[in-house]
C-alpha cells in the first residue's frame, strides 16, 4: 500500500498541484482512507484524520459511495480543513480563482447575485457545507451502483432502495434526533412566568411530522370543493420512465441504459410534467386559473421512480392532456399508450355515479402510504419507509401541490402566532379558523371552509415583511421577520418567538422542579 504524506515544509500552493492530488474531480486509480495520523502539523487538524493512497480501479465517487456517516463526516472535515488552510494564504486573485474552480468529486460553488467572495470562501472551509455535498453526491451515486449491479428488483434481496442507504438515513435520522432532543427553546412571552413555556426541537419535529397528513389531507379536500364549485372534473395521472431507466424490470426487455441514474429518472418525468403543462399553456390552460392539484412520488421495485398526479381542471384540459402524453410516449414500444392508457389516465367519475370515489379519497391513499413510516426508527424497514429514502437518495420531492399559489409558507406562519398575546384582530381571526384546536366543535368543517377561503383569495391579503440581513456565510439576503394582513394596522413578528434556555435548566422546568 502506497502512503500519501505532505511534508510540513512545503506550502499549499494551487488547487491545480495539491487540490486535484488530495480531493480528485475526476476519476483515478485508488484513493482514500486508511487509519494514520500523519497532519497534525496542520492547526486545528484532529489526531484521528487520516489518508492514503489504496490501491482500487473505483473512482473516487464510487469508493465514497461505500462510506458510512462517520467516513463522510470525517471526509467533510478533512476536506474543509484543506480548504481552510490553503485560502488563509491564499492572494485575492488566487482565492477568485479557487472559489470558481471544481472541487472535490466536481463539487462547485453555487454563486448567486448574493454571493460575495468572503462567503464562497467560508463555504469552502466549512465542514458542514461539504458534508451536505458529499452526502447528497454519495446518496446519488450509492443508489445508482445499486441498479447497475442488479441490486434492485421485485425478485432481488432488496427493492426500491439499497439496504445500504437505508442504514445510511436512519443513522442520519438518530443522529438529528439526538441533537434536536438536547436543544431547548423557552417561548419569549413567557420567560418571565413562573412556569415559562419550554419546548425541546425534537418535540416540535415530531409534531410537525404527526401533522402533516392531515394538513395536507384538508388541502386536497379543499380543492377538491373549489372544483366542484367551478363545475371542474379530475383526473389522475400516472407517469412512468421509460425502459432505459429500468435496470431490473419485472416483465418485458430489459434496455437498461447504465449511464442513467434515479435521480435521472426523476428528472425525465419532471420534463415529461413540464411539456404536458407547455401543451396546455399553448392551448390558453393556465395552472391555477385552469387546473390544480397534487403530485405523490413513488418508487417500482428496481429503483426507478414513478409519479402520480390528481388534476382539478376545466373542460377541455383533459384532452390536452392525453395529446401530450401520447406524443411524449411515442417513442415507446408501438401502442404503448394505447395499451397501458387505462393506468396512465384515469377520469374521475361524476359524483353521481354510484361508484363514483372523491379525488380526495383517491390520492389520499398515496398519500397516506407514502409518508408514512412510523416514529420509531427499528420500525423504518417497510415499503413506505423505502420509498421515502430512496426519494430523500436521489433529491426528489415526495410530493407537491401546484396551481396554488403562495399558501404553504403563510399557513405555517399563521400556526406559529395564532396564540401570541397582543395578535392583530384580522390576522387572529384568520388563524383561529385555518388552525382550529383539537377540542372545538365542528373543527374539520370549519377548517375546511377555511382553507377553501384561504386558497380563494385570503392568502393575498396575507404578506411577509422582509428585511436584509446576514446568513451564515455573511453574505446579505433578505429574510423573513413578519406578517401583516391588509386590514391590520400593525405587522406580527416571526423572529423572535422563542429563545435558547439551559438544557439542565429546560429540564429542570419541564419536570415541574
Amino acid at each position: 500500500m502506497k502512503k500519501f504524506s505532505v511534508s510540513a515544509t512545503i506550502p499549499l500552493v494551487t488547487p491545480a498541484d495539491i487540490f486535484e492530488e488530495l480531493f480528485p474531480t475526476k476519476a483515478q486509480l485508488g484513493f482514500y482512507f486508511e487509519i494514520e495520523n500523519e497532519y497534525d502539523y496542520f492547526q486545528g487538524w484532529d489526531d484521528d484524520i487520516y489518508f492514503s493512497i489504496l490501491p482500487s480501479p473505483e473512482s473516487p465517487l464510487d469508493q465514497i459511495a461505500d462510506y458510512d456517516e462517520v467516513g463522510l463526516t470525517q471526509l467533510a472535515r478533512v476536506i474543509a480543513m484543506a480548504h481552510d488552510q490553503y485560502l488563509k494564504n491564499a492572494t485575492q486573485l488566487e482565492k477568485t480563482t479557487h472559489v470558481r474552480s471544481a472541487h472535490a468529486f466536481g463539487v462547485r460553488v453555487r454563486v448567486t447575485k448574493q454571493s460575495t467572495l468572503n462567503g464562497l470562501v467560508s463555504r469552502l472551509s466549512d465542514s458542514r457545507w461539504w458534508r451536505r455535498q458529499i452526502n447528497r453526491l454519495a446518496d446519488q451515486r450509492r443508489e445508482h451502483l445499486a441498479q447497475m449491479r442488479r441490486q434492485l428488483g421485485k425478485f432481488s434481496r432488496e427493492q426500491c432502495c439499497s439496504d445500504a442507504t437505508m442504514a445510511m438515513m436512519k443513522a442520519r435520522k438518530s443522529k438529528t434526533d439526538k441533537f434536536l432532543s438536547g436543544v431547548y427553546k423557552v417561548v419569549s412571552g413567557t420567560v418571565e412566568h413562573d412556569r415559562p413555556v419550554v419546548f425541546s426541537l425534537l418535540e416540535v419535529a415530531r409534531a410537525q411530522q404527526a401533522n402533516r397528513i392531515n394538513e395536507l389531507y384538508v388541502n386536497i379536500k379543499a380543492m377538491e370543493k373549489i372544483a366542484a364549485s367551478k363545475g371542474w372534473g379530475w383526473m389522475f395521472i400516472t407517469l412512468t420512465a421509460s425502459s432505459e431507466y429500468h435496470s431490473n424490470p419485472s416483465m418485458g426487455k430489459n434496455s437498461y441504459n447504465q449511464n442513467l441514474s434515479p435521480r435521472d429518472a426523476n428528472k425525465s418525468i419532471g420534463q415529461d410534467w413540464k411539456a404536458i403543462g407547455g401543451a396546455l399553456k399553448e392551448q390558453g390552460f393556465k395552472p391555477s386559473e385552469s387546473y390544480f392539484g397534487f403530485r405523490v412520488t413513488e418508487v417500482h421495485e428496481d429503483g426507478c421512480p414513478h409519479w402520480h398526479i390528481l388534476v382539478f381542471h376545466a373542460s377541455g384540459v383533459e384532452t390536452v392532456v392525453e395529446k401530450a402524453i401520447r406524443r411524449i410516449y411515442s417513442n415507446r414500444p408501438h401502442s404503448y399508450f394505447e395499451k397501458n392508457k387505462k393506468n396512465i389516465i384515469r377520469i374521475g367519475l361524476p359524483k353521481e355515479n354510484a361508484s363514483a370515489a372523491s379525488a380526495a379519497t383517491y390520492i389520499y391513499g398515496y398519500l397516506v402510504f407514502a409518508l408514512s413510516g412510523g416514529e420509531n426508527i427499528s420500525a423504518n424497514s417497510g415499503t413506505a419507509y423505502k420509498y421515502q429514502c430512496a426519494i430523500k437518495a436521489m433529491g426528489g420531492r415526495q410530493y407537491q401541490s401546484f396551481g396554488v399559489k403562495g399558501s404553504s409558507g403563510k399557513l405555517r406562519a399563521l400556526a406559529k402566532i395564532k396564540r401570541l398575546p397582543g395578535c392583530p384582530e384580522n390576522i387572529l381571526k384568520l388563524a383561529n379558523r385555518l388552525h382550529v384546536d383539537q377540542d372545538v366543535e365542528g373543527r374539520n368543517e370549519i377548517q375546511l371552509g377555511a382553507r377553501v377561503d384561504f386558497f380563494l383569495g385570503e392568502a393575498s391579503k396575507l404578506q411577509f415583511i422582509k428585511e436584509l440581513g446576514l446568513n451564515s456565510f455573511g453574505e446579505r439576503v433578505e429574510k423573513i421577520v413578519g406578517i401583516k394582513h391588509q386590514d391590520d394596522v400593525s405587522s406580527v413578528a416571526l423572529s423572535g418567538l422563542s429563545e435558547d434556555i439551559d438544557t439542565k435548566l429546560a429540564e429542570k422546568i419541564i419536570a415541574g422542579g
